[in-house]
């Protein structure tokens, strides 16, 4: 059973058709089932709070977490507006301060387009 929550900043709609979307991307952590309410509780007050614009590259942005709920691992998703910038991003650091009892099985990123 696979299931998804997300959560996106208002003036978004997370779809691969919107062009303000194209040029963006996410890191995806893939963490244990056990663990997954308390990342998925830290990320989304991390972004609430903006703790994690400070990690981002001139000119990008968070755009929305999300998670989907699979049988094995979970998916935790960070999404970001200009994929191209990514490498120049702190959000993982700043995940694992925020989160330094968790381990995460993978952590990496995808561009979207």
């Amino acid at each position: 059973m696979t299931q998804n929550h997300i959560e996106y900043n208002d003036y978004l709609c997370y779809c691969r058709e919107d062009e303000a979307n194209c040029n963006g991307g996410n890191w995806r952590l893939k963490c244990n089932k056990f663990d997954s309410p308390t990342v998925w509780k830290e990320l989304l007050l991390a972004v609430i709070g903006e703790q994690l614009s400070d990690c981002m590259a001139e000119d990008d942005e968070i755009s929305g977490v999300s998670i989907s709920i699979r049988e094995r691992d979970d998916i935790i998703q960070i999404w970001n507006t200009k994929a191209l910038l990514h490498e120049q991003s702190t959000v993982i650091d700043k995940v694992r301060e925020l989160l330094p009892d968790i381990s995460f099985a993978a952590i990496f990123y995808k561009g979207k387009c």
